[in-house]
């Protein structure tokens, strides 16, 4: 839906594998403009925190870009949406139970 929709796609690492993959390849085979951002937290959501297998060996096809969630300058040179299909994965940790962070852009 993104890639004819927005052109962008927000997903989990454990999401993607678990539920995106086959769209992603769909959109890679049809060269569609999709920005696809992986937020790769190590982390399955759903099943209360479990770890997650290394994304990147499961999408290396796509030639992923991979940045580290701090780095903003970084983030801002790649999260342009592309002509053609991107995926950009962005590595960070989640914080701790009751632990917040402010994120400043």
């Amino acid at each position: 839906m993104a890639a004819t929709g927005t052109g962008v796609a927000l997903t989990g690492d454990y999401a993607l594998l678990h539920s995106g993959l086959n769209a992603l390849i769909d959109v890679y085979e049809r060269q569609l403009p999709l920005l696809c951002i992986v937020l790769a937290n190590n982390r399955m959501g759903m099943t209360g925190g479990h770890p997650v297998p290394d994304i990147l060996r499961y999408i290396a096809w796509a030639d992923p870009v991979v940045c580290s969630a701090d780095d903003t300058a970084a983030l801002r040179r790649v999260l342009v949406p592309p002509p053609g299909p991107r995926t950009v994965v962005i590595e960070g940790t989640c914080p701790e139970a009751g632990h917040h962070e402010t994120l400043e852009y």
